[in-house]
């Protein structure tokens, strides 16, 4: 979605960066002119760009009044998404634990919140290994074990982390038998 906003708001191009980088969507007033980016950097479209460009242009009056409507558009659009889109929503706002650079910022309850609210992924009974996930994955520097892994794509991230974790998760299943072993014993 960053993506697709930083291209399609009529800002300037440092506020949008900062802004996205923040996330504080919500608190942008769309509807402030300081912050809009000339008609020169206005993404308009290639077809219509090169018309306005071209020999037959439009008069003055006509091109300051197509960059005006498009801008309104852009302005209309912006807000109508910050009014539909859930930004706030308790799901969204957990899902910042897949990216790896809040590795940091991880809290237990966010992924444990994510693990109720969808069971076919991570079932009941997978609850305490899951935890035992989490602290690991929280406690870990994480350039050993995924080089350069903040240049990477998220998911492919993911991907090379499954990779090295599967053997981990193997030795911890280990530990994690032995430690129920000595329980049960001292039990009886």
């Amino acid at each position: 979605m960053t993506s697709c906003v930083r291209r399609s708001v009529p800002f300037k191009s440092a506020t949008t960066v900062k802004v996205l980088r923040e996330l504080k969507l919500q608190e942008i007033d769309v509807s402030n002119p300081e912050i809009h980016c000339p008609d020169e950097e206005l993404f308009v479209g290639f077809l219509a760009r090169r018309h306005l460009l071209s020999e037959e242009a439009l008069s003055t009056n006509k091109t300051k009044q197509f960059f005006k409507d498009a801008r309104a558009f852009y302005v209309r659009s912006f807000q109508k998404v910050k009014e539909k889109f859930p930004m706030r929503d308790q799901i969204l706002t957990n899902l910042t634990v897949v990216n790896p650079e809040n590795q940091d910022d991880v809290k237990p309850e966010q992924i444990l919140t994510l693990a109720e609210r969808f069971p076919n992924v991570i079932k009941a009974d997978a609850r305490e290994q899951l935890n035992v996930e989490i602290l690991y994955y929280v406690s870990t520097n994480l350039e050993t074990l995924v080089p350069n892994y903040k240049n990477l794509p998220v998911d492919e991230f993911w991907g090379k982390l499954s990779k090295v974790r599967s053997v981990r998760a193997v030795e911890i299943q280990g530990d994690l038998s032995a430690d129920e072993g000595a329980i049960s014993a001292a039990k009886f």
